[in-house]
């Protein structure tokens, strides 16, 4: 028997249900992987602290079932919401899916060839299947880098193993980051504006040494700073290695001088214009940058570097230039574009085009003039297929200088590999096509809206 004084050890919990939305929760545990029981338990006892849930008031108790299906709504909200597929990037890795077939008109990866090759090549082989041309976007930053490993292979050997390299200079980028500085002599540069913000650390370094060793001085705190992890797959970090060891030395070598100055002169100027102007209607003017820099370097180098430019130069190909000419402020310059695009349109050739590299011009003096004209066999770019012929006529004749409607995909495929991390993160926790799709759209969207969250002003409110 109870009597007055006396306060009941136990008492039925609501039997209300929870109908709270709660997609923020939703979006942190997809982000951070965190299972639907876990979940729920954490934001209970969150729930508990704040005394909005107790014994007597369960109401607002969330189980791993409502954190089920707020994850799925939030989730399915996402797909919903998102545009059919335009543009594939891909990258090599081992999976398990067996076929997955999406429409679309432009495809990107890195320049091997494995992907790139005239005939048997992924990009060509998807062609074939589909049964139409595709716009081909090799990613610009993977060519970038080339050159530089075949110059390090030529003035320093081979690479030995997936980190280390055979010669003297490689061999001592391995611990630069210990070793003093001296006074160096300052090489000629010309790094553009980036948003540092939007550069990983390795990334920073690259841009700090580089404005260092134009300016001849390099602070103490970034030469204290690692430059990065030596790695074969990362060739931005061994530029960072090869400057840092630069500045340590007081009589650098000539082969070390060569190094120094082609990142100074080429590298680091063309990766920096890649980064800020990232947009596939500015790949040509990547290119002939590349190619414009490397004119003030020694024959020596240049004989190096040119035929490595030459083959990675895809976006040199006449549909990727004349994208560059039709988005190019110069309206004479866009009205050539639309003319060349509008008479390729007309001569409706059967069959798929072949893809293929035109000989460079290495001694033009603008982007245009990149490639002879008259030996190409223009094609009208995949990209603006879905533009009418009579849009095209209109621009010509109105001179409207109103832009096509051209998507703005990027040219090159940083993010793929992080992405393509994210799928199979995706595939180990759902199962179904349109539930990955919703995992990873709703992982991008927490990463977009919150960044970090390392202390409280890290927060972000939806």
């Amino acid at each position: 028997m109870i009597t007055d004084t006396e306060t009941p050890t136990s008492s039925k919990p609501s039997s209300s249900q929870m109908r709270r939305k709660l997609p923020k929760l939703a979006k942190i545990c997809d982000r951070f992987a965190v299972s639907d029981r876990v979940g729920a338990a954490v934001g209970t006892a969150v729930l508990e602290g704040f005394g909005i849930v107790s014994q007597t008031e369960a109401a607002n108790v969330i189980d791993r079932y409502k954190l089920r299906r707020e994850r799925k709504m939030a989730r399915d909200h996402l797909v919903n919401s998102t545009d059919a597929i335009q543009t594939l990037y891909f990258d090599g890795r081992k999976d398990k899916t067996i076929k997955l077939e999406k429409k679309g008109s432009r495809i990107g990866c890195d320049g091997t060839a494995t992907n790139t090759g005239p005939a048997g090549g992924i990009i060509r082989l998807l062609e074939i299947k589909l049964g139409r041309p595709l716009q081909w976007l090799p990613c610009l930053l993977h060519a970038n880098e080339l050159p530089l490993r075949h110059l390090i292979k030529h003035l320093d050997g081979k690479t030995t193993g997936p980190q280390g390299f055979s010669g003297p200079i490689g061999s001592a980028l391995l611990n630069c980051e210990l070793q003093p500085v001296y006074n160096f002599v300052a090489i000629s540069s010309s790094i553009p504006d980036v948003s540092l913000s939007e550069l990983s650390t390795d990334q920073r370094y690259l841009h700090e040494m580089c404005l260092s060793v134009m300016t001849g001085c390099c602070s103490e705190e970034l030469a204290r700073r690692n430059p990065g992890k030596m790695a074969h797959s990362r060739w931005l970090t061994t530029a960072n290695r090869i400057l840092r060891l630069y500045i340590s030395q007081q009589n650098p070598t000539h082969c070390l001088q060569m190094l120094a100055t082609y990142i100074m002169q080429v590298y680091g100027p063309v990766w920096f214009a890649i980064k800020s102007k990232p947009s596939c209607v500015d790949g040509t003017k990547h290119i002939w940058l590349t190619v414009h820099l490397s004119r003030s370097l020694p024959t020596e180098v240049r004989n190096i570097i040119d035929p490595v430019i030459q083959r990675n130069a895809y976006f040199a190909n006449q549909e990727n230039l004349l994208i560059a000419m039709v988005t190019d402020d110069r309206d004479h310059i866009k009205q050539l574009g639309l003319r060349r695009i509008l008479k390729a349109r007309k001569e409706q050739k059967t069959g798929i085009r072949k893809f293929f590299i035109p000989r460079l011009n290495f001694d033009s003096t603008d982007y245009v003039d990149l490639i002879n004209w008259q030996e190409a066999e223009v094609t009208a770019p995949p990209l603006l297929a879905n533009i009418p012929m009579s849009e095209i006529t209109s621009r010509i004749h109105d001179q409207n200088n109103i832009m096509l409607p051209i998507i703005q995909v990027p040219c090159h495929t940083q993010t793929v590999e992080r992405h393509v991390k994210l799928v199979t993160e995706a595939s180990q926790s759902v199962c179904g096509e349109r539930a990955r799709n919703g995992f990873i759209k709703n992982r991008i969207l927490s990463r977009q809206q919150m960044t970090a969250f390392n202390q409280k002003t890290d927060y972000r409110f939806d």
